[in-house]
């Protein structure tokens, strides 16, 4: 960010269990002077309400905003193709069915501290981003 003259800039809107408040948050941001370049949506399905918004506000994804989509389930089947940060949902599913499996063989013995898993993830970029322009 910092090569095209520009700070990162990390915001988080609203409450997301308040969704009519999170919407007029980022509405507004979008329509500021000082809009943001780019949008990371947590996932494919929050990219859709940002696709709406951006399109409401006649804005266009990548032109004047890019936009970054994370589980990538949605992502290649919008207009336009997003960008997204692909996670291993098979790998997440075994690995969940495994951890629930050897919680319910450990019933009635003491609470084990929670595992972490750390799985791979893949940038797949599609054509939702672009450089910001100076």
């Amino acid at each position: 960010m910092t090569e095209y003259g520009r700070g990162l800039a990390h915001m988080v809107l609203g409450d997301p269990r308040r969704v009519r408040t999170l919407l007029a948050q980022f509405l507004a941001l979008l329509a500021s002077p000082e809009r943001p370049t780019a949008i990371f949506a947590a996932g494919d399905n929050l990219a859709l309400g940002v696709l709406k918004a951006v399109y409401d506000l006649r804005l266009r994804v990548p032109d004047d905003l890019s936009l970054v989509s994370y589980d990538d389930i949605l992502a290649p089947h919008l207009p336009p193709p997003l960008t997204s940060v692909r996670q291993p949902l098979q790998d997440l599913a075994e690995q969940a069915i495994t951890l629930i499996a050897g919680q319910l063989e450990q019933a009635g013995a003491p609470a084990a501290p929670a595992p972490q898993l750390v799985l791979p993830t893949q940038l797949v970029i599609r054509n939702s981003t672009t450089p910001p322009r100076p």
